[in-house]
């Protein structure tokens, strides 16, 4: 019976992983130069990694989130108070 689980766990964790690629290959190749924000680079992905999994720790995101914003110059200032909590999110 684990077996099996363990089996369909995989499986769908493999469809659910070939499926984001493929959509990330398709919005990179569709990116015209002047919207480069449809998917996200490397670096931002590991941004929302990490202040997610702080989130999970019970540590919280928005003070990790503006913190790494602010100081790698991710937002302008004058968006800086909507864009770094609201937005982000719902990439």
């Amino acid at each position: 019976m684990k077996l099996w689980i363990l089996v369909a766990l995989v499986a769908v964790t493999l469809v659910f992983v070939v499926t984001w690629w493929m959509d990330i290959r398709e919005r990179r190749a569709k990116a015209t130069p002047g919207r480069e924000g449809l998917v996200p680079s490397p670096f931002e992905s590991a941004v929302g990694f990490v202040t997610n999994f702080f989130d999970t720790l019970g540590i919280g995101s928005f003070a990790t989130t503006t913190s790494i914003f602010k100081l790698w110059h991710m937002v302008t200032t004058a968006s800086f108070p909507v864009r770094s909590t609201w937005v982000t999110r719902c990439r």
